[in-house]
């Protein structure tokens, strides 16, 4: 992260950004990967703020495709999705 950073911006990324990004993503590669893909879009490096603006944004686009995709199921589709 830190060598695509400085390619990127010319510099690191703070220790307590990074943090924040394996604290929300768990650690995940893939969830890395996309926060940080959608962070280096950003003209400059981002802070702690924007790589949380980018994680709820995220969540919300998330919530809202899994919402639409259940609402597309039928009923008996539906009923088996339902934790018991």
């Amino acid at each position: 992260i830190q060598a695509a950073a400085v390619e990127k911006w010319g510099d690191c990324v703070e220790e307590t950004v990074l943090e924040k990004i394996y604290s929300l993503t768990q650690n995940h590669p893939y969830y890395i990967n996309l926060l940080c893909s959608r962070a280096w879009l950003q003209q400059v490096r981002p802070a702690i703020e924007e790589v949380l603006s980018i994680w709820d944004m995220y969540i919300e686009e998330e919530s809202s495709r899994l919402s639409n995709e259940l609402l597309s199921l039928s009923t008996n589709q539906r009923r088996t999705c339902r934790p018991a």
